[in-house]
């Protein structure tokens, strides 16, 4: 387990965090008027979306990484193509 692992003042820093951080969550649409389960509704929607927002950059961002390597290997000519403006166009 984890938890098991780190020494307790890391553990406790790290659960404060994340116990304030959820708290700011709740307390944003509370604080708004809106109702509890409302408030619940939008914690999970918001990490959910966050979630899947951050899942598409990390994937967009990395994904041709090692297919760049291996096509092009050491040529300047073709990684300055496929890291400029060349790999942009989408057939406009």
């Amino acid at each position: 387990m984890a938890i098991g692992l780190k020494q307790p003042l890391k553990w406790l820093e790290e659960t404060g965090g994340l116990l304030i951080h959820y708290s700011w969550m709740m307390a944003i649409p509370l604080y708004a008027g809106f109702g509890f389960m409302e408030s619940v509704g939008f914690l999970f929607v918001s990490q959910l979306f966050g979630g899947l927002l951050l899942g598409y950059v990390f994937l967009q961002s990395h994904n041709a990484m090692e297919v760049r390597k291996w096509v092009c290997g050491s040529d300047r000519i073709c990684r300055s193509y496929l890291l400029g403006k060349g790999s942009v166009g989408l057939g406009l």
